[in-house]
């Protein structure tokens, strides 16, 4: 393998063996099929060969019987076997098949002497005799004769599934994904974005378990199968997001129209955000089939984010019916939101971009409680100097002076403004009092008419 991956192809072939022999022991289990006839066929692969030697002599020394002339093989296969592990050709055969190959899959298509069904047969990677591209194919041999291709009951696909066999119905497993993130992404690119197989799962659940997904209440008005990727300034790079099927969602009750994209497989939330007519449409350069554009707000995430984001498809169609019905989107939503408008300042403010809205929730809320601290702070401060210009008051004039009766609810104000700002040991307690009895006084005393300032 390459540097990049560092794998031998010692380490590749254990692992694809590895990923064989637990196919076969969970879709056929020893309890039923206690025979397995392993079916090998040339080998290309450089080492390949000296590796066949060595696995053929550990066989040998665990009395593993192995099968050297078709004859030998045919008797095998109709009396002594369960199931076939087929790896004869790999994706790189081309016809026409040679002999003795020819004899092998006449064998393995038909069905046993004396039985009506053919063997159960696992392949790996593609069946023996299918085109790497275009799947099953007509075979011929080196004479000109028909040779039979068949469709096998599992298929076990190494690394990656190959594109012949997109049209495959039978159980697929995937099997050998130990390669690096970037070079896995790297072949998804490469491969045709419209194939998507089906993986039937290795453990099966028998309890029904309810999920709520938050989009019961919502209508799929557009569907369809996309790559998202997400532009990082920092790194002044496109990252991949997620790929899945993007759907346009309106409300019930609302009729309000968002995006939402989830990943494959793990149904993870990569896009997320409400259609508004600020997002405009650009086709991404060099390409007919992606579109670019930016969020104010998308909640992929659960916070708030602004995100620039770029959705391609598996073709041009499939691109141009998205803008159609997005735009749509767009326009719904604008009426929505001028229809609800127009009915009051209060529902336009709760209708007009509920991105910004919960988008500011979190922003408001931490703005409020510094501006609460900065206020108790200058309260303090205010405070502080009033009893001080209060005690300097009353110590330059020595002329008793009448009481006056207070508005009621005064000196409870003062007390409690004093209290605010008082931040002192509790031994301090009966000075702060003195104080609040000062500046009590020196208040009644300034305002004789009654009517209280605001402190």
């Amino acid at each position: 393998m390459s540097d990049e991956g560092a794998f031998s192809l010692d380490q590749l072939m254990e692992l694809a063996g590895l990923a064989c022999a637990q196919t076969v022991a969970r879709t056929y289990p020893a309890s039923s099929h206690k025979r397995v006839l392993v079916i090998i066929g040339p080998g290309n692969q450089p080492g390949s060969k000296d590796i066949y030697k060595r696995l053929l002599k550990q066989c040998q020394n665990l009395h593993i019987p192995s099968l050297k002339s078709p004859d030998e093989f045919t008797k095998h296969y109709s009396t002594s076997s369960d199931v076939i592990l087929d790896t004869i050709f790999g994706f790189s055969f081309h016809p026409p098949v040679r002999s003795p190959f020819d004899a092998v899959l006449r064998t393995i298509a038909s069905p046993p002497e004396g039985k009506s069904a053919r063997l159960p047969i696992v392949s790996i990677d593609i069946p023996s005799g299918w085109s790497v591209e275009d799947g099953r194919q007509k075979l011929h041999d080196e004479k000109g004769g028909d040779v039979p291709t068949f469709e096998p009951e599992v298929l076990l696909s190494l690394t990656c599934p190959k594109v012949g066999v997109k049209d495959f119905k039978g159980r697929h497993f995937l099997g050998g994904r130990f390669v690096p993130e970037k070079l896995s992404s790297n072949m998804a690119d490469t491969t045709e974005e419209t194939y998507d197989p089906h993986y039937e799962p290795v453990i099966q659940l028998t309890e029904k378990v309810n999920i709520s997904t938050n989009e019961e209440n919502e209508d799929v008005i557009f569907k369809m199968r996309a790559k998202l990727f997400r532009f990082v300034p920092d790194a002044n790079e496109w990252k991949e997001r997620g790929t899945g099927d993007l759907r346009l969602l309106q409300d019930k009750e609302t009729k309000l129209v968002r995006v939402v994209m989830r990943r494959d497989k793990t149904l993870k939330v990569c896009a997320n955000h409400l259609v508004s007519t600020e997002m405009k449409l650009q086709p991404n350069v060099g390409s007919d089939r992606s579109w670019v554009y930016k969020v104010h707000a998308d909640y992929a995430e659960g916070e708030p984010t602004a995100e620039t984001l770029a959705i391609r498809f598996a073709n041009s169609e499939n691109a141009n019916n998205f803008k159609e019905e997005f735009e749509k989107a767009q326009v719904s939503n604008e009426d929505i939101r001028k229809n609800k408008a127009s009915g009051g300042s209060s529902s336009a403010d709760a209708t007009t971009g509920i991105e910004k809205a919960l988008e500011s929730t979190t922003l408001d809320q931490s703005t409020k409680e510094a501006n609460t601290d900065t206020e108790k702070h200058d309260t303090s401060e205010q405070d502080g100097a009033k009893i001080s210009a209060a005690v300097d008051e009353s110590s330059k004039d020595d002329a008793p002076k009448g009481k006056v009766a207070p508005e009621e609810g005064l000196e409870q104000k003062v007390v409690n403004a004093v209290d605010d700002a008082k931040n002192e040991k509790a031994e301090e307690k009966e000075v702060a009092a003195d104080k609040e009895e000062v500046k009590v006084e020196a208040v009644k005393e300034d305002k004789p008419s009654g009517d209280a300032q605001p402190i």
